[in-house]
């Protein structure tokens, strides 16, 4: 999967405990090749953020059914501290996999 790029971007870097506000997940995806392909992109963040304000959520997947050729796509997550967050560094995983017939199949 080398015809696949991908970067990814969290501002602001760093989150204040006392702050309510989101941040912003940015995961760019570029096809450099010369054929379309079909995309899921699942991210799997910390216990300490989630997708959403009550901090239940904190994985999602997108699937793309037809990356054409050339085609960079942008995609815009707000990331929010959970009830459990804690002082810290933590990782997240983004996994981009490419589907050659149904996204059952790797």
């Amino acid at each position: 999967m080398g015809d696949i790029s991908v970067n990814a971007r969290l501002f602001p870097y760093r989150f204040k405990i006392t702050d309510k506000g989101a941040a912003e997940l940015t995961v760019d995806v570029e096809n450099n090749s010369a054929n379309e392909k079909r995309l899921s992109i699942g991210i799997v963040l910390p216990d300490a953020v989630s997708f959403d304000k009550i901090g239940s959520n904190n994985s999602i997947m997108k699937k793309i059914d037809s990356f054409k050729a050339n085609q960079k796509l942008t995609l815009a997550f707000p990331i929010f501290l959970s009830a459990r967050a804690r002082v810290g560094s933590f990782d997240g995983t983004i996994k981009v996999q490419e589907h050659l017939h149904e996204f059952g199949y790797v």
